[in-house]
C-alpha cells in the first residue's frame, strides 16, 4: 500500500510526505469497526465503515 501511495503522491493525486505511515492510517480507517475491538460485524457492516473510510483518507491527504 505504501508503495502505490508513493506513486500517487509522485503523480500528485495525493499529498504525503510519509507513505509509510498514511499506508498504516488507511488500513486503520478502512479496518475500524463500531464496538470493542475483535467485535462480530456484518459483512454489509462492514462493507459500509470501509466505503466511508477511503473518503476520509482522501480528503485527509488531497493536495
Amino acid at each position: 500500500m505504501a508503495a502505490v501511495f508513493r506513486r500517487w503522491a509522485g503523480t500528485g493525486l495525493l499529498h504525503i510526505s510519509d507513505a509509510d505511515r498514511a499506508a498504516v492510517h488507511f488500513s486503520r480507517l478502512v479496518s475500524a469497526t463500531p464496538g470493542p475491538p475483535a467485535s462480530a460485524v456484518g459483512a454489509d457492516e462492514r462493507a459500509a465503515w470501509i466505503a466511508d473510510g477511503v473518503p476520509v483518507f482522501v480528503r485527509a491527504h488531497r493536495p
